[in-house]
């Protein structure tokens, strides 16, 4: 996980997140996978991809139906997040 020198390298939580999440990837056993669920596309799902991971957009919270217009798209789209138990 990342130390104190670099959460203050980092310009907010979103960045340290992204950064502990990558590191925790990085350490899982082989075949072990991972899924980014959030509300969010340009934050969300845009730190999914640009980690290499694949991303669920959840249509609640701070989704908008227009975010699915842009060009940042994620793997996965659903109503609620009971609906991820789907892919389980």
């Amino acid at each position: 996980l990342p130390d104190q020198e670099q959460v203050e390298d980092h310009s907010g939580p979103a960045e340290v997140v992204a950064h502990a999440v990558h590191h925790l990837i990085q350490c899982a056993p082989p075949g072990q996978k991972a899924l980014w669920v959030g509300d969010r596309v340009e934050t969300d799902i845009l730190g999914a991809a640009q980690l290499g991971i694949r991303s669920a957009l959840v249509r609640t919270g701070e989704f908008n139906e227009s975010d699915l217009d842009g060009e940042i798209r994620p793997d996965f789209v659903f109503d609620s997040v009971q609906e991820l138990l789907s892919l389980f």
